[in-house]
């Protein structure tokens, strides 16, 4: 589902809203939810706090079947 709505003018891309596993970590060892993603972020949810601007590798599945994404993350908000 795409969100056309700016966030009170704070987001200046549109999201994509889809809960689905991902992967984060050094070796993409740790499990996460997928909450939305858009050009200037994603929202997870994880079981353990992370480090506030902590840099991490996501590991996102292609929707379609085979092929991962591995995104380059900073943690700033929790």
């Amino acid at each position: 589902m795409l969100l056309t709505a700016t966030g009170g003018g704070q987001r200046t891309s549109p999201r994509v809203s889809k809960r689905m596993d991902i992967r984060y970590g050094q070796l993409g060892e740790l499990r996460a939810i997928l909450e939305d993603i858009s050009r200037g972020g994603l929202a997870m949810t994880v079981a353990e706090p992370l480090a506030l601007y902590e840099d991490l590798a996501v590991t996102v599945p292609d929707p379609g079947g085979d092929q991962l994404r591995i995104l380059r993350a900073t943690v700033v908000h929790q």
